[in-house]
């Protein structure tokens, strides 16, 4: 018995830390198959994503896979002074593929983020110069005490992109 009356006040909470502006305590695994431009290098290509709140400002980056050639991720570069504290890192890519990021909903210091809206970014070059970028707001999410399964419209260098935001358990 005890348990339903403690179900529904962790529901009460959930709401009124909500509506003060909460802090939900939840993870994102979003994934994302990138396609060749026919740039010089193709298909080998550096490639980064990237996590910004509502207004724009840069939270953090879930996964960079440039080395040398970093350089040419002009986007990220100047939203995260390319900032990859905790995020996947490694050479640049052999080939285009599906690529699975997860995030913690956490900023680079490790602070849990406020509920509301975010946005993924992604990006790639296979040429030296400016790749491909998702515009803003295309991959976008409310975070907040109610799950989300997000598919998102296909670009001509992105495909196969979705988002799960799934709640943590609290003990």
């Amino acid at each position: 018995m005890k348990r339903p009356i403690l179900t529904s006040m962790l529901f009460v909470l959930i709401a009124v830390s909500t509506a003060l502006g909460g802090e939900t305590n939840g993870s994102v695994e979003f994934t994302v198959t990138t396609k060749p431009t026919e740039g010089k290098y193709a298909p080998r290509h550096v490639f980064a994503v990237w996590v910004t709140d509502s207004e724009g400002n840069f939270v953090k980056t879930l996964k960079v896979l440039a080395k040398k050639r970093q350089k040419h991720l002009r986007t990220w570069a100047q939203y995260s002074q390319k900032n990859s504290v905790d995020a996947i890192t490694g050479a640049t890519q052999k080939i285009h593929s599906a690529h699975v990021v997860s995030w913690d909903c956490r900023d680079t210091e490790g602070n849990l983020m406020p509920d509301g809206e975010y946005q993924f970014y992604v990006e790639f070059a296979d040429k030296n110069g400016q790749g491909p970028v998702t515009p803003p707001g295309h991959i976008q999410f409310k975070k907040g005490p109610k799950a989300i399964s997000l598919k998102f419209e296909k670009l001509p260098y992105f495909d196969n992109m979705t988002l799960n935001y799934r709640l943590k358990e609290t003990s």
